[in-house]
């Protein structure tokens, strides 16, 4: 059964500084986590400000980068998949997916889940700019009991992908870059920047 849980608290909330938060591991597999974020600047949480503010994230898994992003290439590649910005009151959310509810089967959708059960360490980052006035993050999770491992998941690399004004519209674009073992899964861009999601068979 999968619940919706208020994590540990981040510390070192403050503009301009590297939040972080150790998450739980050992008999908890992560579907999704949720950064709802607020500021006392004019908007509160909204899109625009949130964007703004939270200028990258990082996950980690024993102490490795698993993924890195900003809150603008976050909903960037949330809006391929058709989920847009929530906000409720003065709070933004931002919904980082594990699992991947856009899938075709009930398998496949969970099929992404972050086991935890071999893992020493699960630590999320979130860099806050210096404009983010009295700024207060609160971390949540849709999570499932069980003892599950890591194995395949998701990772996101970016790279830049340069766009001419005067480039044919049927002309294809160059190739991303590439490693021996990951796997394509999808390449949502914005302007001239991709985004590229790979699905190692570990988080090493």
């Amino acid at each position: 059964m999968r619940n919706l849980v208020t994590t540990p608290n981040f510390n070192g909330v403050a503009a301009g500084q590297t939040a972080t938060v150790q998450l739980p591991v050992g008999n908890i597999t992560y579907h999704k986590l949720i950064l709802a974020y607020t500021t006392s600047v004019a908007g509160n949480g909204n899109q625009t400000n949130t964007e703004a503010h939270i200028t990258q994230v990082r996950l980690k898994l024993n102490g490795k980068i698993q993924r890195v992003f900003s809150a603008k290439q976050l909903d960037t590649v949330n809006a391929f998949y058709g989920r847009s910005f929530q906000t409720r009151n003065t709070l933004g959310y931002l919904e980082i997916f594990f699992s991947e509810p856009w899938r075709r089967t009930p398998g496949g959708e969970d099929a992404l889940a972050w086991g935890t059960a071999d893992l020493a360490t699960f630590q999320v980052e979130v860099d806050l700019a210096a404009a983010a006035t009295a700024p207060v993050l609160t971390p949540h999770a849709d999570v499932e009991y069980v003892t599950r491992p890591n194995g395949l998941i998701a990772k996101w690399r970016g790279y830049t992908q340069p766009v001419s004004a005067t480039r044919s519209p049927s002309r294809r674009s160059a190739s991303p870059p590439t490693t021996r073992s990951p796997r394509m899964a999808a390449k949502p861009t914005r302007r001239s920047t991709a985004s590229r999601c790979s699905r190692p068979t570990s988080p090493t």
